[in-house]
């Protein structure tokens, strides 16, 4: 096994342990909320349209039901979530986070690897209905 596979196990060892309360970023270093910023001059956090959660629900169960993903690889902790509609079509992006670079248990940076797997699931925003699910890089 390889010096980067052997760093990849452990990764994987470690972030599959992580609590799941915790919103992660790439490297899965956990972020604390900063209280209610949706008013500042630069929203750092994003709204989404409500009909998006329309078509998120359709999404997500899909993305729940694929069989080329694990288990664990369909825990949301290991993913951020992006949106972007194109005319009736909702676009949703599972975008899997970096795994953490491990040493003496501690992290150190991150991995240019990932536990989860990119997946694009496209949704009719009038009917709810997937239309396609396609795997990125």
């Amino acid at each position: 096994m390889s010096n980067i596979e052997k760093q990849v196990e452990r990764a994987v060892h470690f972030v599959t342990q992580l609590d799941d309360s915790c919103v992660y970023s790439d490297g899965y270093v956990c972020t604390h909320n900063r209280g209610d910023d949706f008013d500042a001059a630069v929203d750092t956090r994003g709204l989404v349209p409500g009909v998006f959660l329309q078509a998120w629900a359709a999404a997500y169960q899909r993305f729940l039901e694929e069989d080329k993903l694990t288990g664990e690889q369909k825990k949301l902790k290991h993913y951020k979530v992006g949106f972007k509609q194109d005319g009736q079509q909702l676009l949703v992006l599972f975008r899997p986070l970096f795994l953490p670079q491990i040493e003496d248990g501690e992290i150190v940076g991150r991995l240019r690897a990932t536990f989860g797997k990119e997946v694009k699931i496209m949704v009719d925003l009038e009917s709810n209905e997937v239309e396609s699910l396609l795997y990125g890089k």
